[in-house]
């Protein structure tokens, strides 16, 4: 398995593999039928899910066409040396039970409260990114900079590659059709502004571990997971390159070549207003 790409070789390697056309998914029990972890053994990827870029410092994440605007791609997870309150009390004190009864922690959060009173608190003044109920009480709290050192270690350099999804005879096909290159990271302003425009949400998924009374002795937290829809992924970035695999060579990858993402206003609501009564 190879470990370290350039990035013409990833265009080159994803060429050929655009050119052989329907392939045959190699992990049908995997998440989207196995889309990501199948290309990855094409390219001759190692599987990793460490906190480090897939392809010496470029991310891979398929994207499947039919939902490609309102797939949600996950970020990174960060919970290391950030929880003010115990986790367990939070679920205690916050949860709600699922269909089997079982308390836990699992909402998607944006700056609007949720049902539980919980909600993002995008301080730009302090520089921080609070999960806190309406009460004042704080769960998580995040300084933005480690959020962005975070994206820049996990996320800086994207691929995007959005594929075709075919069943037949009770097995599952793949046609990778197209390829996005998102690179240059993001900034402290970003990371606020996209968090109060909703494009980035904050999953929690967490719930306590029971002893065989039933009693509750401590939390199994599957990680909190920063995401971002698909079609707003590129608000992220600072640059943005579409990839054309019907052709036949790799394009040349000058500082020319990739497309420039203006640098956007601070505005919270992205929205116009519309002036009434004319």
């Amino acid at each position: 398995m190879k470990n370290i790409y350039t990035l013409e070789e990833i265009i080159k390697d994803l060429i050929e593999i655009k050119h052989k056309g329907w392939i045959k998914s190699l992990f049908p029990r995997n998440k989207n039928g196995g889309a990501g972890n199948t290309l990855e053994n094409l390219l001759g990827i190692d599987e990793n899910n460490i906190s480090a870029p897939d392809l010496g410092d470029i991310e891979l994440k398929t994207i499947n066409i039919d939902k490609s605007n309102s797939q949600l791609l996950s970020l990174f997870n960060f919970d290391n040396k950030v929880w003010k309150m115990k986790q367990l009390d939070a679920i205690e004190k916050y949860g709600s039970k699922n269909k089997n009864g079982r308390m836990g922690l699992y909402y998607t959060l944006n700056t609007k409260p949720n049902s539980a009173g919980l909600f993002i608190n995008a301080d730009e003044i302090n520089q921080k990114i609070i999960i806190q109920h309406v009460s004042g009480e704080i769960l998580i709290e995040y300084p933005v900079e480690n959020l962005v050192n975070k994206f820049n270690t996990k996320v800086q350099s994207v691929f995007l590659v959005y594929f075709k999804k075919e069943k037949r005879d009770g097995e599952i096909y793949f046609l990778y059709e197209k390829a996005k290159y998102l690179n240059g990271g993001t900034t402290t302003q970003n990371i606020i502004s996209n968090i109060k425009n909703h494009i980035i949400t904050i999953d929690l998924r967490l719930h306590p571990k029971l002893k065989k009374n039933g009693t509750s002795f401590s939390s199994r937290n599957h990680g909190t997971t920063f995401r971002v829809k698909n079609s707003n992924l590129k608000e992220l970035y600072k640059k943005m390159e579409n990839i054309d695999l019907q052709r036949n060579q790799s394009p040349d990858f000058s500082k020319n070549s990739l497309i420039e993402i203006e640098e956007k206003p601070n505005i919270i609501n992205p929205k116009k207003n519309k002036s009434k009564g004319r």
